[in-house]
């Protein structure tokens, strides 16, 4: 067969799979969304909606806020485990999961007021105990900031974010390199291009057990996992990704949004050693930017500790920034189980009761 025979044949079989990933990715989708109202329920926001699935009752409602990339089946599990204490919600940020994109800028007082506007329209009632994990720590903190008579009290897990400080970032020109938004948007906008043709899909079990951002998930239920798979395929994800780090330096302007409620603050900081480790793998830094940085860190803890009297420290141990979620999961539960506790107290003082 001459040569020019063979790779036109090879030519028709990838553009016939690369035309078979395409089609079965748009079926897939479709498929999956329709699992919205099997895993819980959608409100309506005005012209777009939230999905959330909530469990449990109880005059306290715990509202669990994930990560910027990260879907809301991540605390199913511990949703499970807290359900005979509370109310508690898990819902999924404009443009994660089964949850449409917002028309507002993801910047972190936006994303408050959604999640309260979200909880009015779901019916859900305060007292709230608000969960959050990284970016969803820093959109706790706002919404205390902005709704302090409804919040009871924050947890914020592992939240020190100095890489989004300008000044900082003067002194640590790799770590600003690597973490750029240019660099960032490329990064997801390829993610979004491989997504749409279905290769990400076809790579399914690949990434699974090769990939950083995918093995995250094999450490995780088997129905939570397979829906945080299926939600990174959605275009949307990408999309919202870029979106919400654009607006990660706005952080450092929560404190103007109004003071810090006089409730119970609980921070969880990681493994100061695993984090060390992790910047020098993934960013290749040099030991100068680390050191800097873990400093940085520790000055934002620390300012964090003075937000409220009644701020506390826990350490998670050997846990990382992405591992706290499932290999801390008990230190989680007990403190969120105070903080249902306090909240519930509280409720019944005489100045709550009527």
């Amino acid at each position: 067969m001459p040569v020019f025979k063979i790779f036109f044949v090879v030519f028709m079989f990838i553009l016939f799979l690369g035309m078979l990933c395409f089609v079965y990715q748009r079926f897939a989708i479709k498929r999956w969304r329709k699992n919205a109202y099997f895993y819980g329920n959608m409100v309506d926001l005005g012209g777009y909606k939230f999905f959330h699935r909530t469990l449990g009752k109880g005059k306290v409602t715990v509202v669990f806020d994930a990560g910027l990339g990260i879907a809301s089946p991540v605390w199913w599990d511990m949703q499970e485990k807290l359900a005979k204490h509370a109310k508690i919600v898990c819902y999924d940020r404009a443009g994660y999961g089964w949850s449409d994109q917002s028309p507002l800028p993801r910047n972190t007082e936006n994303m408050a007021r959604e999640l309260k506007l979200f909880l009015e329209k779901a019916g859900f009632k305060p007292p709230y105990v608000l969960v959050g994990h990284s970016l969803g720590g820093f959109i706790a903190q706002h919404f205390a900031r902005i709704y302090p008579q409804e919040t009871a009290g924050v947890l914020m897990i592992d939240c020190a974010l100095p890489g989004t400080n300008p000044q900082n970032l003067k002194e640590m020109p790799t770590y600003a390199k690597v973490t750029s938004i240019e660099g960032y948007t490329k990064m997801m906008k390829f993610g979004y291009r491989l997504a749409q043709l279905g290769i990400l899909r076809a790579l399914k079990y690949i990434l699974l057990s090769k990939h950083p951002l995918y093995t995250f998930l094999g450490h995780f239920p088997s129905e939570a996992r397979e829906n945080m798979f299926q939600g990174y395929m959605i275009p949307s994800f990408s999309e919202t990704c870029i979106k919400e780090y654009i607006h990660l330096g706005e952080t450092e302007k929560i404190h103007l949004s109004g003071p810090f409620p006089e409730i119970p603050l609980k921070f969880i900081r990681c493994s100061p050693e695993k984090q060390k480790h992790e910047m020098v793998q993934m960013f290749k830094l040099p030991m100068n930017e680390v050191n800097f940085f873990m400093h940085k860190t520790e000055e934002v803890v620390n300012a964090y500790l003075k937000l409220s009297p009644k701020s506390e420290l826990i350490h998670a141990g050997n846990s990382t920034h992405t591992s706290v979620l499932y290999d801390a999961q008990e230190l989680l539960i007990s403190e969120i189980t105070d903080l249902i506790r306090e909240a519930q107290v509280e409720l019944y003082k005489p100045s709550h009761v009527s």
